[in-house]
């Protein structure tokens, strides 16, 4: 369940690229490799930027749209996002799946399903000096009928992790 339907990354710099497979993958069920990003991307040895993926993502009939904005604002997204991190000061690139007041759900290249408290969260979303709009993302847009038609919702379904998450602290707290 840790890999599912998450585009795991094969190098150090394609996060970025295997964020934007996840999306188009699984959730727009338009298969793409990670491999045929970084190719469309021509990067081979750095990572990407919004901007790459954005222009990547025309080549497959999609529009990309970069946003600042907060948590509360991130909370009312009804499609996944790349968002962009910074954990123990490295860049990295990763899939919002599922979002509330509490918690955050994502498909992450390196770490898989991972679920993060929003605090957790915040400290490697919050990278820019806004006081309102503390983080940044990319929306991956549909731009065709058949695009919006084949989008599979059960890619964000969660509900069973949650559960799970808000019995995480009994289930694994251990007496002193």
């Amino acid at each position: 369940m840790r890999d599912a339907q998450v585009v795991k990354q094969d190098l150090d710099y394609s996060c970025g690229a295997s964020s934007l497979s996840t999306i188009l993958t699984h959730f727009y069920q338009q298969p793409v490799t990670e491999e045929q990003i970084l190719t469309d991307m021509n990067l081979t040895s750095m990572m990407a930027s919004f901007q790459d993926l954005a222009v990547v993502s025309q080549k497959y009939g999609f529009t990309a749209k970069g946003i600042a904005t907060n948590y509360d604002t991130l909370k009312k997204l009804k499609i996944p996002a790349i968002v962009y991190l910074n954990h123990k000061r490295s860049d990295h690139f990763s899939v919002i799946k599922s979002i509330n007041d509490t918690h955050i759900v994502l498909a992450d290249s390196s770490w898989g399903n991972r679920t993060l408290t929003r605090s957790q969260f915040e400290a490697m979303w919050h990278t820019r000096s806004n006081d309102n709009l503390k983080g940044s993302l990319l929306l991956i847009l549909p731009t065709t009928t058949d695009q919006k038609s084949n989008t599979s919702l059960a890619f964000m379904e969660i509900q069973n992790n949650q559960k799970l998450l808000q019995q995480s602290v009994e289930l694994f707290r251990f007496p002193i």
